[in-house]
């Protein structure tokens, strides 16, 4: 294929003409890779279209140029594919993008990692030079280029094999990136206490940023980076503390659904629904009585999870896990036929990929994919009000997600009547306040 070097804003400019009435294909080289995208300077951006390579050098040794990345705004494309979607995000936030990783996870259920791209003499820079801040911009050119063909490669190939999955594509990635882009404010003495002075490097400008990854066969996203994993910190520890409002009187908000679990159980098989804490519910079913002490329920709900996700069943169990059993046994026969099965919102499990599949692994996988799809899908709705207050998300963690007001916002509770409505929908929800997210009272609307 050509190659062609935009430098100036005039040839910009001619591209975004053409990228404007043709599909193209993205590949963006990060300056560092050991950079979250949030806080990270773009080296190169590859722009495959009409069997050009157009190079777009922003931050690279081997190029001076006029060219910026808010200069990149003018790029509005037709329809642009990028094997990562979410990370383009940060370069062109409002583009049609088509996420490749994405076809490739609706066809394997996992996606390959970008590194497996990497030119020998790319793997070598970065192994040499470990360590060192922007190592990707003294990697000779020819060689980014070399990898932004066999990326290009790999996406046309991928394209060519399946569609696709509109609901990761339009709800889900724009949703993570929403999550990711605020970053998350910390006490920076606390934060290193708890993670270690190795995790200075995670902190820019008292914030540091999680990185969702989507692509995971049990439909749950990852969210871990710089060696932090946001998506399971600590609850006794004290590491919560390390969380804070960015605002002046700020405090933190989380709203977490009650039971999600069972609740989304029951949704799948069809069970109604509790008007009282599900796992209340079925502790008074296990001890045969109304008034259930803290310490029995707390074993109701230890028993409940032992029963879910095994293959052996004890037949004198409430209905709730026999109305379970006569679903998994429907659908573990459907899906073992036709070799996948398909999610509510789309989302293909094939069977192939699952490793020993059992029916209560399979069963596990759907209900974590609905769980994700649910949660994921009621954020996604909470994006205008992110973009029309100061209200900013923080985290989400399966069932739950951490928000940060500002008193400029007005009346807190005005903002967590809002934001529950919009977060919970159907289902119940409990929500807690703090100065940060280990110290988090019961909030009820006398607080």
């Amino acid at each position: 294929m050509q190659l062609k070097v935009i430098t100036t804003l005039d040839e910009l400019q001619d591209l975004a003409a053409i990228v404007g009435l043709n599909d193209s294909y993205v590949v963006p080289v990060w300056s560092d890779t050991t950079i979250h995208p949030a806080v990270n300077t773009l080296s190169v951006l590859f722009v495959f279209c009409q069997h050009i390579i157009y190079c777009i050098p922003i931050n690279h040794s081997e190029s001076t140029n006029q060219i910026s990345t808010k200069n990149l705004q003018l790029l509005k494309p037709s329809q642009m594919f990028a094997y990562n979607k979410k990370e383009l995000m940060y370069i062109l936030p409002n583009a049609n993008i088509i996420d490749v990783a994405g076809i490739e996870y609706m066809l394997h259920n996992s996606v390959s990692a970008i590194e497996s791209d990497y030119t020998k003499i790319m793997r070598d820079f970065y192994i040499k030079f470990r360590g060192n801040r922007n190592v990707t911009t003294c990697i000779p050119l020819m060689n980014l280029v070399e990898f932004a063909e066999n990326l290009y490669t790999k996406m046309i190939i991928l394209t060519k094999l399946y569609r696709p999955w509109e609901f990761l594509n339009n709800t889900i990635i724009p949703t993570c990136f929403a999550l990711e882009r605020y970053g998350i404010k910390v006490d920076e003495p606390e934060y290193l206490k708890y993670f270690g002075k190795g995790a200075r490097k995670n902190i820019k400008d008292g914030y540091v940023y999680s990185s969702y990854y989507p692509y995971l066969i049990t439909g749950r996203c990852s969210n871990a980076f710089g060696g932090v994993n946001y998506a399971a910190l600590n609850t006794t520890n004290g590491c919560r503390r390390a969380f804070v409002s960015r605002f002046d009187g700020g405090k933190l908000i989380l709203i977490d659904y009650e039971s999600f679990h069972l609740r989304l159980i029951a949704d799948i098989i069809g069970y109604p629904q509790p008007k009282e804490s599900f796992h209340q519910f079925l502790a008074k079913q296990y001890f045969g009585k109304e008034d259930i002490t803290p310490e029995e329920r707390k074993l109701g709900k230890q028993l409940t999870f032992q029963t879910l996700y095994q293959d052996s069943r004890d037949e004198v169990l409430p209905e709730f896990f026999h109305k379970i059993w006569h679903w998994i046994d429907t659908n573990w026969e459907e899906a073992t036929k036709n070799g996948y099965y398909y999610t509510d919102f789309g989302r293909k499990i094939g069977m192939e990929h699952i490793v020993e599949p059992t029916k209560a692994k399979l069963f596990n996988y759907i209900v974590q994919s609905k769980e994700s799809e649910v949660s994921l899908s009621a954020i996604h709705g909470m994006i205008p009000m992110f973009a029309n207050t100061l209200l900013r998300p923080v985290l989400y963690t399966y069932d739950s997600i951490l928000l940060d007001y500002s008193p400029n916002d007005g009346e807190l509770s005005r903002v967590i009547n809002a934001a529950a409505v919009l977060f919970g929908g159907k289902y119940p929800t409990r929500i807690y306040v703090g100065d940060n997210y280990h110290e988090m009272e019961l909030y009820t609307a006398n607080s």
